[in-house]
């Protein structure tokens, strides 16, 4: 079976040498409120170059291919420590940490996490109703006061997580993804070490009491076996949970302002539950909760449009290539009909695809439809939203709520 974008490649010759980005800091751009008229410009070309050397594309097939491409690795990313946010004295190597294995030395890591990350239905039905009930609560806010609170306990319940402490792992997974974002490192506040610690002690006291379910377990009990050591189970937790908390934040927050932008879409799904899950893969495609991702060559390396040097990196757009026209038709459109294939690559695709893709569509779809139960009575201020500023992760920080009298 052709892998997804492959078709699109196999049509392409080899461009033009690559050409200097129209504007000074990438970050810049991922971090603004709308990113898509830069990404609209950028799909122009097959291939860009940033002021540091890194080659750049936001088309979907240069995406796809960059994605899936076995030559390409993740171990040597962007030169910036993984570990920035802990301790000198808990500093760990990374080619343990998922996020940076390439396979087929990640594929037993994955298989243990994978065959443990999957729906729970008591947590699938918690997770409803703890949507419904913050709610009834007349929230104000529909990120501090519904989307944190339903998140955290559902990512804590996952994993198999202490429920002491709990309330801070919001503060501490954004503290730990901001390092992750040279703008927010260079211009925010000292870099929160603080933050890494307090949830690797977190993590560290969650272990001796992790459901024999969950991941958490999973992990301790392979460093059990002798197959991990201690840091390997603390730094991939602590990962996860950054990971799955930044993602389903930025889900259900741009579920929500785009059901505020589209009266008609609400109206559709209230009335027809069954489009909610096609719903939810849409703003995963508009409003990618991860805006892009990078490769790095570890030798020289020809792609199919451009060449890279031993050691040089690509910076893949995923947000750019998930309205790529040339692919989805109106693609800056939400479309509830909108076919199935090609698929978007809002969860990534190759060997590295989000292992949570399931969950998260799940639990999303648990949390959306006690919010389209009272939507009717309740309008989210879009004038007063503010979007989080980040070059990676894209969510709000604020969808203010006024209720409506019905």
């Amino acid at each position: 079976m052709t892998e997804p974008g492959r078709a699109h490649l196999a049509s392409q010759q080899p461009g033009p040498e690559p050409v200097d980005v129209p504007f000074d800091n990438v970050f810049e751009v991922l971090r603004s409120a709308s990113p898509y008229d830069t990404y609209a410009e950028l799909r122009t070309r097959d291939v860009w170059r940033l002021n540091d050397g890194t080659i750049l594309v936001a088309g979907y097939a240069q995406v796809v291919e960059a994605l899936t491409d076995p030559r390409l690795s993740t171990a040597a990313h962007d030169g910036r420590d993984p570990d920035a946010a802990l301790d000198t004295s808990l500093r760990h190597e990374t080619n343990r940490l998922l996020l940076f294995m390439d396979p087929p030395d990640h594929a037993p890591l994955r298989r243990l996490i994978g065959s443990h990350l999957h729906p729970d239905p008591v947590i699938v039905e918690r997770t409803s109703a703890d949507a419904g009930a913050a709610m009834v609560a007349d929230p104000r806010d529909c990120v501090t006061q519904w989307v944190y609170p339903v998140i955290s306990r559902a990512v804590r319940d996952l994993l198999g997580l202490d429920e002491e402490h709990s309330e801070h792992l919001i503060d501490w997974a954004r503290a730990c993804s901001d390092l992750l974002d040279p703008v927010c490192v260079l211009d925010g506040p000292s870099p929160p070490r603080a933050a890494g610690v307090q949830l690797m002690n977190y993590v560290r006291r969650s272990l001796p009491v992790a459901p024999h379910d969950g991941v958490a377990w999973a992990l301790s009990d392979a460093r059990s076996r002798g197959e991990l050591d201690d840091l390997d189970v603390l730094t991939n937790l602590v990962s996860l949970i950054s990971a799955a908390l930044d993602t389903t934040h930025g889900l259900l927050s741009n579920a929500v302002a785009l059901l505020a932008g589209s009266p008609t879409v609400a109206t559709d799904l209230r009335r027809r539950r069954s489009l909610v899950p096609r719903f939810l893969d849409e703003v995963v495609r508009l409003e990618s909760s991860v805006q892009m991702t990078v490769r790095a060559a570890p030798t020289a390396l020809a792609m199919s449009c451009y060449s890279l040097a031993a050691g040089q990196r690509v910076m893949v757009l995923l947000g750019a290539a998930n309205r790529d026209e040339r692919v989805f038709a109106a693609g800056g459109h939400l479309d509830l009909g909108r076919p199935a294939s090609p698929p978007h690559v809002g969860f990534g695709t190759g060997a590295h695809r989000c292992l949570g893709a399931a969950v998260a569509r799940t639990y999303g779809e648990a949390a959306l439809n006690p919010l389209l139960d009272i939507w009717p009575g309740l309008a989210v201020d879009l004038g007063g939203a503010q979007r989080r500023p980040h070059g990676i992760f894209r969510s709000f920080d604020a969808l203010p709520l006024v209720p409506l009298t019905t």
